[in-house]
């Protein structure tokens, strides 16, 4: 897939997430100081998971690649996705 895609749907899902506009979500910013709490990172990932088709197996990746950007990029360098 694609990591425009990937990214695409992440600023997407955050920005639902938090009832934002799209526009309000900067793929550079960290999670963390978009306020999402550790429930809506467990649902994001549950849902980043049914999306993908595949298993992500360490549900604390999103800490470890804080950003939109990063997160993308270790999905396609990391999951055949």
């Amino acid at each position: 897939m694609d990591i425009t895609k990937i990214r695409t749907w992440l600023t997407n899902k955050v920005a639902q997430t938090l009832n934002i506009n799209t526009d309000e979500v900067d793929d550079t910013i960290p999670f963390e100081r978009y306020g999402l709490e550790s429930a809506d990172i467990v649902g994001i990932m549950a849902d980043l998971e049914d999306w993908l088709d595949c298993e992500i197996d360490d549900p604390t990746l999103m800490y470890e690649y804080p950003t939109i950007q990063e997160f993308s990029e270790y999905l396609v360098d990391n999951y055949a996705v």
